[in-house]
This record gives C-alpha cells, sequence and structure tokens, in this order.
C-alpha cells in the first residue's frame, strides 16, 4: 500500500489499497499534517488497513472505507496526537473498527463502525479521546472499549501486546 516516514503535508486522496500484505496505509514515524481522505482499503493480509504510528499528529482521516482487513479497519499507535477521525466506515474487520493505543487528544466523530471481530471503538492508555455522534453496532465485543494496560509486563498469552522495552521504544 503507501508508507511513509518522517513526511510531512502528504495528502491520499480517492485511492483504491486492496489486499496488501502488510498494511493499506502506514505513514509512520514523525509525519505531521497529513490528509487521508477518501480512500478505499481492504483485504489487508496480516495487519491493518490504516495506521497511524509512533507520532502520526496533526492529521485528517475522513470519508474512507476499511474493511475486511485481518486486524483493525483504522487504528492511531503510540503517540499519535491531535488527530480527527471523522465520517469514516470500518467494518468487518479481524479485530477492532478503530483502535487507538497510546495516543491522546483525538477527535472520532460521525463513523460507522459495525460487523468487527472484536470491539467497534477502543482505546488504551489514551487521554482526552473525543467520541461523539458515532454509529456503532454489531461488533463481537463492546461497542467502545477503553482500558490501562502495563506495558512492561511480561509474556502474557491473554495479552493485546508484546512486553515492550521502554529504552527502545519510550512511552510515559
Amino acid at each position: 500500500g503507501f508508507y511513509s516516514y518522517e513526511a510531512d503535508d502528504v495528502a491520499l486522496i480517492g485511492n483504491k489499497y486492496t489486499d496488501n500484505i502488510y498494511y493499506g496505509i502506514d505513514p509512520h514515524d514523525h509525519s505531521h499534517r497529513l490528509i487521508i481522505a477518501n480512500n478505499e482499503v481492504s483485504g489487508t493480509k496480516q495487519r491493518h488497513g490504516i495506521i497511524g504510528s509512533r507520532d502520526v499528529s496533526h492529521s485528517y482521516i475522513f470519508g474512507n472505507s476499511s474493511h475486511d482487513n485481518k486486524l483493525a479497519g483504522i487504528m492511531l499507535d503510540r503517540d499519535c496526537n491531535n488527530n480527527v477521525l471523522i465520517q469514516n466506515s470500518s467494518y468487518n474487520n479481524g479485530s477492532d473498527g478503530i483502535s487507538i493505543y497510546e495516543s491522546h487528544h483525538n477527535l472520532i466523530a460521525a463513523n460507522r463502525v459495525y460487523s468487527n471481530q472484536h470491539h467497534g471503538i477502543r482505546f488504551r492508555n489514551s487521554l482526552d479521546v473525543t467520541m461523539r455522534d458515532n454509529v456503532i453496532l454489531q461488533n463481537v465485543r463492546y461497542g467502545v472499549y477503553g482500558h490501562l494496560s502495563d506495558l512492561t509486563a511480561s509474556y502474557d498469552p491473554n495479552s493485546d501486546h508484546e512486553p515492550r522495552d521502554l529504552k527502545l521504544d519510550p512511552y510515559e
């Protein structure tokens, strides 16, 4: 699909990402002020449809359809702050519709999140996540699931993550 590293001011608009191996759309480390709009992402084989990871911040993700992916439809992971996710559809994914991990000050509004195999919207170790006017229905687990998790814990087969070395991958 799409991958970026330390990219600023990139716009991905009106594209179709189908049957990619690892991710459909993957802006990564320190990418800022992105617009990801009106794309269709489906059939990602190993991971998420749309993911921002490690300080993908001050960005807009709107009007996308993310469906039938191996894990989450849309994910913000590790210090992805001050983003707006609005009017997306995320459905039939193998995990959550929308996942927010260790990311703060994000707005999730007017999305349609349904028929996902885990939760509709899930947030972990995240502050100031605003959710409004979303349609969340028929997900296998909770509609909205927020929780804390010890990221340094030893391997636990019931955990949703592997232990993290906070020296190599810091998080407070």
